[in-house]
């Protein structure tokens, strides 16, 4: 890429407008409110970069952009202090932000290659469950959308809108990071994909069950009672046993009983029926 991008040919990268500075092209921000905003603090960004200098542009939801810590400790600070001690020609510019969506992303990451980067630093899927497939949620405003939800879960129930969410979700990802190395393979641009880690094991979200009809609702906490008492005594297949009963009374449409299954199928030492659940 030409170290000279006329203003009229610059795009914004993000919230950075571009702008003439001093006979240069610069990118530029407004500054953040006294509570922050969902962008790095950085205000001013030069599109050229200094004689033997290398550019990592970071990119990322909000665990990338240090959300609750930042602007005193985000990801990207930490990285510069660290590549630092190795070099001091690396450069880190900070492109993360908080409710980073696939499409904004692949925006910021072509928009970026104004900066002339060697490296992308790209640390995603956190918002995908959250952000990537609102359409498969009853809550979406297209009443065609909702109706289209309603006949899923009817004839197919939660495990095929699921399934199907599943399959949007992982191929709009897929497409995202194919165009991304497309793009990286053509300019030369080395790419580190950083995936975010999960805990399944030691975290969960209890949540009660739905309303269920003829006092379904007290066998199932019947049932929920006496799950954890087998939990307790590590009697793993009475537990399961009582939790696939409960899993029938509320359809599957209860996180909690998702959970009690792994737990016990956990403890049976089926470790690829405890990661399905």
């Amino acid at each position: 890429m030409s170290d000279f991008i006329p203003l009229s040919d610059a795009i914004p990268i993000s919230i950075w407008q571009p702008q003439i500075r001093d006979g240069g092209l610069y990118f530029v921000r407004l500054q953040p409110t006294a509570l922050g905003d969902h962008y790095a603090k950085r205000l001013v960004i030069p599109a050229h970069k200094a004689a033997g200098v290398r550019r990592i542009c970071f990119f990322g939801e909000s665990v990338a952009a240090g959300y609750l810590y930042a602007p005193h400790v985000t990801p990207a600070k930490l990285l510069q202090q660290q590549l630092s001690i190795i070099d001091q020609t690396l450069e880190v510019i900070d492109l993360a932000r908080t409710n980073e969506t696939l499409s904004s992303l692949l925006d910021t990451v072509a928009a970026s290659r104004q900066l002339q980067p060697d490296v992308w630093v790209i640390f995603v899927g956190n918002n995908w469950n959250l952000l990537e497939t609102p359409q498969a949620s009853p809550y979406y405003p297209s009443i065609a959308t909702r109706q289209a939800v309603g006949v899923v879960l009817e004839h197919g129930g939660m495990a095929q809108l699921v399934a199907e969410t599943r399959r949007q979700r992982l191929g709009q990802a897929a497409a995202t990071l194919q165009q991304i190395a497309e793009w990286a393979q053509s300019t030369d641009i080395r790419v580190v994909l950083v995936i975010p880690a999960v805990n399944l094991a030691d975290w969960e979200s209890r949540q009660p069950v739905q309303w269920l009809p003829e006092q379904q609702v007290g066998r199932w906490y019947a049932l929920l009672a006496q799950t954890h008492a087998d939990l307790d005594n590590r009697r793993w297949d009475a537990a399961l046993q009582s939790a696939e009963l409960m899993q029938k009374l509320d359809g599957g449409n209860c996180p909690t009983t998702h959970r009690l299954i792994a737990t016990a199928q956990q403890g049976r030492a089926d470790f690829s029926a405890a990661r399905e659940a």
